[in-house]
């Protein structure tokens, strides 16, 4: 339930190194039961549901996310930005506030775009 919460809050499951320590500490044990094929299969099936990262991204790093939801995690987002555009009139969202995660991720979105390696 707490991870669950800060994904809601965070738009993903990769709780930092710093605070948190104890959802940090469960979320690590997860990850790391997964990767010595220990990890039950219901609970595998209920962090793969809120598109839990196998792998943490360090920021210093550049190591793929082992999620099977990318897609699903992109369409998500797509879906909120096209909900976000019905209701302002535009796609100009400020990385703050409630809109923190959909304006990184559209600025994200921009960049890729920009580098030419935007999926069509």
């Amino acid at each position: 339930a707490e991870l669950v919460r800060y994904r809601n809050a965070h738009g993903d499951c990769e709780v930092p190194w710093k605070g948190r320590k104890t959802l940090r500490d469960w979320v690590s044990n997860q990850r790391a039961a997964y990767k010595k094929g220990k990890l039950r299969q219901d609970r595998k099936d209920r962090l793969n549901a809120i598109e839990f990262t196998w792998e943490f991204k360090h920021r210093c790093g550049n190591r793929k996310k082992l999620s099977a939801t990318n897609d699903v995690k992109w369409n998500r987002s797509y879906a909120e930005l096209v909900r976000y555009r019905n209701a302002h009139g535009h796609c100009e969202v400020m990385r703050r506030g409630r809109d923190l995660f959909l304006g990184t991720w559209v600025m994200r979105q921009r960049a890729t775009c920009k580098k030419g390696k935007l999926r069509q």
